[in-house]
């Protein structure tokens, strides 16, 4: 049985961006070599941040690198007694562009996308890219799940309705490595 590593991991989001800390930008293969993966790998690593928004590309084709996204929502825009109400509205499975929010919550559409940009600043929504335009929604981490050899070998022999019992109650037991919130400085 052959194992391959999961490289769009938090360690590995948070290795880039503190290569992006550190210097202005950065090429895939500077990249890659921090990770000390495979290309594919690093280009998914970055295409997930590229997608969170917190890194973005400049240059073309072959001269391509790098670069922190910078928040750049007018603070005096934020309104943080509307966190409380977004968090729920957000909290059903919503995924919305801050037009969509605005309009269906009847709010400023300036205001809603600079309070918005501050909660995903701050690690309480996830925002996915799509262009320049971004859909906020709240997103559960991913659950990593460790095993040793010899519970992998045991998952493996045994027969499939006791895998299928100990996958469900595992599923209703997890144990999830904690999350941090990842958010940039200006």
């Amino acid at each position: 049985m052959t194992f391959n590593p999961q490289w769009n991991t938090q360690d590995h989001l948070d290795a880039v961006m503190q290569l992006l800390d550190l210097q202005e930008s950065a090429s895939s293969e500077e990249i890659r070599k921090v990770l000390n993966c495979p290309a594919v790998a690093a280009h998914g690593v970055l295409e997930e941040l590229i997608a969170q928004g917190f890194v973005q590309t400049v240059g073309k084709s072959s001269a391509v690198r790098y670069i922190k996204r910078a928040f750049d929502h007018d603070m005096d825009l934020v309104h943080e007694e509307w966190f409380p109400r977004l968090s729920e509205w957000f909290a059903t499975g919503r995924a919305e562009s801050h037009f969509g929010v605005s309009s269906q919550l009847n709010l400023n559409a300036r205001e809603a996308k600079a309070t918005l940009e501050e909660m995903r600043r701050q690690g309480m929504l996830f925002g996915k890219f799509v262009g320049s335009m971004c859909i906020y929604s709240l997103r559960e981490r991913g659950i990593t799940r460790q095993a040793s050899g010899a519970q992998l070998e045991a998952l493996a022999s045994t027969p499939r309705k006791k895998r299928q019992d100990a996958l469900q109650e595992a599923i209703q037991k997890p144990t999830a490595r904690p999350t941090r919130a990842r958010g940039l400085r200006n």
